[in-house]
């Protein structure tokens, strides 16, 4: 069977109804994804539900990006946190249990609160830093895709929020954690 005759257009995908970048969506309709900075309030963001067709719709989706950014900066800064309460939880109780021993520094005290490997990596602050992680990676994915969007408005709005949560959360950071320090 010969099939000169069917259009099965070139190996770059350019044939008589494609132009350059185009991609089959498999619905049988064709879409171009812009891959430099551009405008326009029309983009779908994430999730083929969440298209914004409006102007509004995409002020809205702006916020919505700004908050999430914004957010997720304190996330790391509640890890962070919560890192700190352990360190000084467990250097405190190890304190307690072997006050003799005087070379004991934050990283020896790092499986204090269980005897054995596994009473470590089942502990309460273990599990609840790893669901905290696996939440900031997910995010974090969130906001690169959402960048990756290269709508100029959109990827301002991943800046600007991360910038405004940095400004709120970030001056809490400590540069140097001493926590033989009881003023914490």
């Amino acid at each position: 069977m010969s099939h000169h005759n069917h259009d099965h257009g070139s190996s770059t995908g350019q044939g008589p109804s494609s132009m350059p970048g185009d991609m089959d969506m498999g619905n049988g309709t064709m879409g171009m994804m812009m891959m430099y900075f551009h405008g326009g309030f029309k983009e779908t963001i994430l999730f083929e539900q969440w298209q914004t067709t409006t102007v509004l719709g995409f002020v809205f989706s702006c916020v919505a990006i700004c908050v999430i950014a914004f957010l997720y900066e304190g996330l790391k800064q509640l890890r962070e946190y919560l890192f700190c309460k352990q360190s000084v939880t467990l250097y405190a109780s190890q304190a307690q249990n072997d006050h003799n021993d005087i070379g004991t520094s934050p990283s020896d005290v790092r499986f204090t609160a269980g005897s054995t490997w596994t009473q470590a990596i089942l502990s309460r602050w273990h599990v609840i830093q790893t669901l905290l992680h696996t939440v900031q990676v997910f995010v974090s994915y969130l906001l690169m895709l959402i960048f990756m969007t290269y709508n100029s408005y959109l990827c301002t709005s991943v800046i600007i929020g991360a910038a405004f949560g940095y400004f709120c959360f970030g001056w809490a950071r400590r540069r140097i954690v001493d926590i033989s320090d009881h003023c914490h």
